[in-house]
């Protein structure tokens, strides 16, 4: 089996994963420039198309972005990650 042309649907920033659901759908984050500040997820159709937009931080809550989305076994729901606080942190060996 041999792949198609390349379908670009649109321009995603930051990169923070994707999901694609059973009906179609791929949900993305995007916040429309590079900061990754004011990211929230995004549906758009796998054959193109305009953008809905699915969550809405909550910046009194301390959110400032939605990402990592991840559809659940039965298809029906994403799970995804908030991003809230003042700074990201890693530990070594991670």
């Amino acid at each position: 089996m041999r792949g198609g042309t390349p379908l670009t649907l649109f321009d995603c920033y930051p990169p923070w994963g994707a999901a694609w659901l059973p009906d179609g759908t791929i949900i993305v984050p995007h916040s429309g420039d590079l900061s990754g500040a004011g990211t929230t997820l995004f549906g758009v159709p796998e054959t193109g198309g305009a953008l809905e937009p699915l969550t809405t931080i909550d910046p009194a809550g301390g959110e400032y972005g939605h990402g990592w989305p991840h559809v659940l076994l039965d298809g029906t729901a994403v799970l995804f990650t908030i991003l809230s606080g003042t700074e990201l942190t890693t530990r070594p060996g991670m």
